[in-house]
C-alpha cells in the first residue's frame, strides 16, 4: 500500500478553479512520485480533531527539516511551481494552486507534531540572545520519542531584519556521501531558511541526504495548518555539483522558494503567509546520527560521525536584503566541532559575500 493504511483518504478528481479536491492529473503526479520506502504522500486529510501525542518511532511518522516528526498524511509533495495561500474564507485552511490551474483546499493536519516546539524554542532563544551551556546548546530535548534523535549540530542565525525580507540567496555544494551505509531512519538536511518573528512558519530550500536516494534538493513550506509542503525533488545529484538556493519576495507576504542545480533543474514553490518574513538562518540538521542512549535533555555525548558527509558542508554567497548581522555559529544537542572534530569557518565580518563552511577532519591513515 503506497499510501499507508487503507483507512486513509484517497485523492479525488476535480475540475474548475474553486474545487476543494485535487485535480486528477495532479493526483496522478503525486501518486507517481510517492516513495513508500521514504515518506508516503497524501494530499488531503479530513480534520476530526488532532490525534496525539505523536509516536516518532512509528513508521507513519517521518523526520522533516525544521519540523520534527510529521505524520505521513501531513507531508504533502506537490508539483514544482505550486503556490500556497491562506483560504480567503475558512480559518486555518489553505489553498494549493497547482501549475495546471486547478486548486485544492488543504484541511488542518489532524496529527500532532513531534519536536517542532523544541526547534522553535531553540530559534527564539538564539535570536533573543539567550545564554548557552558553553557549547551553543539551548534547552530542548534531543530524543523526541522511542529513541528518535533530532539534532542541529550546526546553525547560523541572522538578526531580525528592519523590514520584510526581499531576498535571501546562497550557493551550496553537494558534499561527498557518508563513508558508511546509513540506517533507513537517518536523514541529513542542509538548508537556508526564512521565518517571521513568531517562528510559526519557515520557508526552506533544502539539500537532503537519505541512503535510498542519495542527495536531492527540494523546496519546503513548514508548517501551514500543521502540514509540511514540499515541491517535487530534483535527484541524482553529483558530488561538488553547485546548488543555488533562494527565498524571494513576490508580493506582500508572498515568497518564492527555489533550489536549482547548475544545470537549471529547479524545485520551487510559492507561499503566502499572514506575517512578515524577517529572520534568516542557515542550518545543518540530522535525524538519528547521535546515539540515543547518550542523550540527556539538551545534550548528546556519543555521535556516529561516520554518518556525516565525507567532504565540506559549504554555504557560499549568503546575501540577505535588507541586510542582517550574522550571529556566531551555534548547535543543538551536539556539535560538529566538539563531537566530530570538524572545522567550522564563518566568513561574515568584513566579507561582501558571507559564507559558512564546515570541513570534516582528514581520514585516518
Amino acid at each position: 500500500e503506497a499510501f499507508g493504511s487503507a483507512s486513509e483518504p484517497v485523492i479525488a478528481s476535480c475540475t474548475g478553479q474553486q474545487s476543494s479536491a485535487c485535480a486528477a492529473d495532479d493526483a496522478a503526479f503525486i501518486q507517481r512520485h510517492a516513495r513508500p520506502e521514504l515518506a508516503p504522500h497524501l494530499v488531503q486529510q479530513k480534520h476530526e480533531g488532532r490525534v496525539g501525542p505523536p509516536f516518532a518511532g512509528h513508521p507513519d511518522y517521518i523526520p522533516v527539516p525544521h519540523g520534527g516528526f510529521h505524520h505521513k498524511s501531513c507531508i504533502i509533495e506537490v508539483p514544482s511551481g505550486t503556490k500556497r495561500s491562506p483560504h480567503p474564507d475558512m480559518e486555518d485552511r489553505h489553498v494549493l494552486h497547482f501549475p495546471n490551474g486547478t486548486n485544492m483546499t488543504l484541511e488542518p493536519c489532524k496529527y500532532e507534531t513531534s519536536g517542532l516546539a523544541h526547534l522553535r524554542q531553540h530559534a527564539e532563544s538564539l535570536v533573543q540572545g539567550a545564554s548557552t551551556d558553553g557549547m551553543g546548546l539551548r534547552s530542548s530535548d534531543c530524543v523526541l520519542s522511542d529513541g528518535q534523535v533530532s539534532s542541529g549540530p550546526l546553525a547560523m542565525y541572522g538578526s531580525n531584519l528592519d523590514s520584510p525580507m526581499q531576498s535571501f540567496t546562497s550557493e551550496a555544494s553537494v558534499p561527498g556521501n557518508p563513508s558508511t551505509t546509513l540506517p533507513s531512519d537517518t536523514w541529513l538536511y542542509w538548508w537556508i531558511g526564512a521565518m517571521p518573528s513568531n517562528y510559526e512558519v519557515v520557508l526552506q530550500p533544502v539539500l537532503a541526504y537519505h541512503q535510498a536516494v542519495g542527495w536531492e534538493i527540494g523546496s519546503w513550506d513548514c508548517c501551514p495548518s500543521g502540514h509540511q509542503i514540499k515541491s517535487a525533488f530534483t535527484q541524482n545529484l553529483e558530488t561538488n555539483e553547485e546548488i543555488t538556493m533562494s527565498v524571494t519576495q513576490t508580493g506582500s507576504q508572498s515568497y518564492k522558494v527555489s533550489a536549482c542545480t547548475q544545470f537549471n533543474q529547479c524545485s520551487t514553490l510559492e507561499a503566502t503567509n499572514g506575517d512578515d518574513i524577517v529572520v534568516p538562518l542557515v542550518q545543518f540538521e540530522t535525524y538519528n546520527v547521535a546515539v540515543p542512549s547518550s542523550c540527556v535533555g539538551s545534550s548528546c555525548t556519543e555521535v556516529n560521525c561516520d554518518y556525516l558527509p565525507t567532504s565540506a558542508l559549504v554555504m557560499n554567497k549568503l546575501q540577505v536584503s535588507p541586510g542582517t548581522t550574522w550571529e556566531s555559529p551555534s548547535s543543538r544537542c551536539w556539535s560538529l566541532s566538539a563531537n566530530c572534530h570538524w572545522s567550522i569557518e564563518q566568513y561574515t565580518t568584513g566579507y561582501t559575500e558571507p559564507a559558512l563552511w564546515a570541513t570534516p577532519p582528514p581520514p585516518p591513515r
